[in-house]
């Protein structure tokens, strides 16, 4: 069996991508593929409020797609553990594009760890409109109004087998730790 595909969901700002790049930095197998290298090559060709193009999920499933092709069912990258951050909900199509997660894993022959990464309230609002987040060259969210609907409205979609994994109370290192220590069940460790 190949190495796990790991899927990372949760709000914007809660940590998921230093979370990803932390395991990165702990083993050298893990490839992460932030779910903004998904959606920034879209928001580019589609221009500035290609959020409501008519073809933007279209856009979507197909940049989705080439990863997919190209690092999850690629037989060279068979070893590599691949992360993915996201953000999808239990509303329009979050639950359709999550199973299209774990329907590559399986297809591709890898373990499916899928991962709830939550954050409170006022800790999510504070990382999601941090400088450092302001100053970012994606298209990742900094509108304060928004975010708030979106954290009192909207729950990250959850498979039943999902872990959901409590950021506020633990620092990145530590659920990074825990995570590989999942993926390292699967494929033994580095370390």
């Amino acid at each position: 069996m190949a190495a796990p595909l790991v899927w990372i969901n949760g709000h914007p700002g809660a940590g998921k991508f230093t979370v990803a790049k932390t395991m990165a930095s702990r083993d050298p197998r893990v490839l992460v593929i932030d779910n903004h290298s998904l959606i920034d090559p879209v928001a580019k060709r589609l221009g500035p409020n290609s959020r409501d193009h008519p073809d933007y999920q279209k856009f979507r499933k197909a940049e989705r797609d080439r990863v997919f092709q190209e690092y999850v069912l690629d037989p060279s990258f068979r070893d590599r553990i691949i992360v993915f951050t996201d953000f999808q909900s239990y509303s329009d199509i979050g639950p359709s594009v999550a199973h299209e997660y774990k329907a590559v894993a399986q297809e591709a022959d890898r373990p499916f760890l899928p991962y709830h990464l939550q954050c409170d309230f006022e800790e999510n609002m504070e990382r999601a409109l941090s400088q450092e987040r302001m100053e970012s060259d994606t298209t990742k969210l900094t509108d304060g109004k928004l975010l708030a609907s979106i954290l009192a409205n909207e729950d990250p979609y959850m498979f039943p087998e999902s872990q959901r994994i409590r950021a506020t109370c633990k620092p990145p290192d530590e659920v990074a730790r825990l995570i590989l220590s999942d993926c390292h069940q699967h494929v033994g460790s580095s370390s």
